[in-house]
């Protein structure tokens, strides 16, 4: 970091990552440091940069950021940054299409990039396609051995939500809240997916605790029904 009479210039530069500097008034030192990091995390990992772009919701960012990002990326983190891609579309209210396309490139480039796998079956159930998305979520098991198998089983939420399997839906989620701390490893705490979940299933008085109680994070009580072990 470099100060002077026109303020401060941070440079960062690593393994990996192309040097560059972030200017602005000593005042602005604490966005500068800001900016400087999400630099060089998106350089360092591009993939998971994306992710957390999405995850806040910052999903124009996001597409620019993997359009920028896929040429300089080997195919594993290149799925990744492509199925990004694809859930910042579809979440910013883009063609849905587009969001199929950009997810079965992801899966073209590493078929066991399971949430790419996952989204390819919610973009065909989306665009009217149920009988292709059920031949990609037959395939997709086939692919993982079986299930359970290879592939996580919160990665089925969409082949379980086309097959109207809400109690093996609603015991990944809530299992995976539970590996969190209650944070969510797929794009937050999802609260209100796993209540509407609860809803279908005639449980109402668990949806309404879960909404009701979900800033805290003494959730150890509210396991739903088909989550008991």
């Amino acid at each position: 970091m470099q100060t002077s009479t026109d303020g401060v210039a941070l440079t960062v530069r690593g393994t990996g990552v192309a040097p560059a500097t972030f200017r602005g008034s000593l005042s602005d030192l604490d966005t500068l440091i800001r900016e400087a990091a999400e630099y060089v995390f998106g350089q360092a990992r591009p993939a998971l940069w994306a992710a957390y772009l999405d995850s806040r919701e910052r999903y124009a960012e996001a597409i620019a950021f993997a359009r920028s990002a896929v040429g300089r990326t080997e195919p594993v983190e290149r799925a990744r940054l492509f199925d990004m891609w694809s859930d910042a579309v579809a979440s910013i209210g883009g063609s849905v299409r587009e969001a199929l396309s950009l997810a079965r490139q992801a899966v073209n480039l590493n078929p066991t990039d399971w949430g790419a796998q996952s989204d390819v079956q919610a973009w065909l159930a989306n665009v009217g396609d149920e009988e292709g998305a059920c031949r990609a979520g037959e395939a997709m098991q086939g692919l993982a051995g079986g299930r359970p198998g290879r592939a996580p089983e919160l990665q089925y939420a969409s082949w379980d939500y086309l097959t109207w399997n809400l109690p093996a839906a609603s015991a990944a989620l809530f299992a995976d809240l539970e590996a969190t701390n209650w944070a969510g490893s797929n794009f937050g705490p999802q609260w209100a997916t796993l209540a509407w979940m609860q809803t279908l299933m005639h449980d109402p008085e668990s949806a309404h605790l879960l909404l009701a109680t979900r800033a805290t994070n003494n959730l150890a009580d509210m396991r739903p029904q088909c989550c008991t072990r």
